[in-house]
């Protein structure tokens, strides 16, 4: 089968998977179509390798998304404990706190999660 021909039956099928038909009836469709069964298997796998993969990017956008928001959210109340206690908003008597670890922490966290292609 030419690539291009076998690339449309892919695409057809991975329409068809993900309105919610069933693996069986994507093959007796294909089936019906005059497809031939060698065919039909090399299709089949490449359709669901390609819905598997589909299924890994979304769960892997939503996990960076939330490592983003936690990222923003240390980064904020460290941020905010260091300016704090450097403008004297809290009685520490007279001790500077520095919050690098939640700083950093923040930083990281956020930078990952961009890294796995989350945005707030």
């Amino acid at each position: 089968m030419e690539k291009a021909r076998f690339n449309n039956y892919v695409d057809t099928c991975l329409e068809a998977k993900e309105q919610g038909l069933d693996y069986t009836e994507i093959r007796k469709r294909l089936a019906e179509g005059g497809v031939e069964e060698g065919d039909i298997k090399r299709i089949i796998r490449e359709a669901d390798d390609r819905f598997l993969a589909s299924l890994v990017k979304k769960n892997k956008a939503k996990k960076g998304r939330g490592l983003v928001i936690v990222g923003w959210a240390m980064l904020l109340i460290g941020g905010f404990i260091t300016l704090g206690s450097y403008l004297q908003w809290f009685d520490t008597k007279g001790v500077l706190i520095i919050n690098y670890g939640p700083i950093l922490a923040g930083a990281i966290l956020y930078l990952a999660g961009r890294a796995m292609g989350g945005k707030l």
